[in-house]
């Protein structure tokens, strides 16, 4: 049902965009003697420009892109921050797709002792200018969407989620942190965001290039 709503809202989106482009096409089809071009060609042609910038890959993207391709990782979760945490490892295989505008990452390793698998799609919205990420996995049924700014010093993101804890049954809200320590090594941190503003780390993940795209020169 939301996959179809999303579909209609962006159909209604299109539909307005391209308007003045039809209507202007079909003054000029019924030749009815008046002067609809100038004012309406320009008109056009503006939101025409506009939509194309807004569409096009930006340097947001260049920087997500950096995490294309194959990567192992070394894990790390908290169930309890006063006792040891539990590691696990796989590897990540990551592509850009949509010409170039999204990041898709998909996971495979263990976790808690069973076989894992993951699916992330990031991104940067030119039109909010924020980074965005939506996150699932067969560990429940959960989709989790976030979103975020990137740091102009040290170009970490930071991205924030709230969410029903399946677990409790309460809105829980989290915090993720992706730095890059290296060109080869990506360093991402999960915190739960508690209500009286303090934060307790959950997780941490190492990715690490894998060899044979180092060998390749990616």
């Amino acid at each position: 049902m939301r996959r179809i709503v999303g579909l209609a809202a962006g159909l209604i989106v299109a539909s307005s965009a391209f308007a003045p482009l039809a209507l202007a096409d079909h003054h000029e089809k019924a030749g009815d003697g008046h002067d609809h071009g100038a004012p309406g060609a320009a008109m056009d042609e503006a939101m025409m420009k506009q939509w194309t910038e807004m569409a096009a890959p930006g340097e947001h993207h260049q920087h997500i892109a950096k995490f294309a391709g194959a990567w192992n990782y070394k894990s790390k979760m908290w169930m309890d921050p006063s006792a040891p945490p539990m590691e696990s490892e796989g590897k990540s295989t990551n592509e850009m797709i949509l010409g170039g505008r999204f990041l898709k990452q998909n996971i495979t390793g263990t976790m808690m002792g069973m076989p894992f698998e993951g699916i992330s799609i990031d991104g940067f919205d030119k039109a909010t200018g924020k980074h965005t990420a939506v996150w699932m996995d067969n560990m429940g049924t959960m989709t989790m969407m976030f979103e975020g700014a990137c740091s102009a010093q040290d170009m970490s993101t930071t991205m924030t989620s709230t969410y029903l804890d399946p677990m409790s049954g309460q809105r829980t809200s989290s915090k993720t942190v992706s730095r890059w320590k290296d060109p080869g090594t990506m360093v991402f941190e999960m915190y739960n965001l508690l209500p009286d503003g303090s934060e307790v780390k959950t997780m941490e993940v190492v990715y690490t290039k894998a060899m044979e795209a180092k060998k390749a020169g990616s």
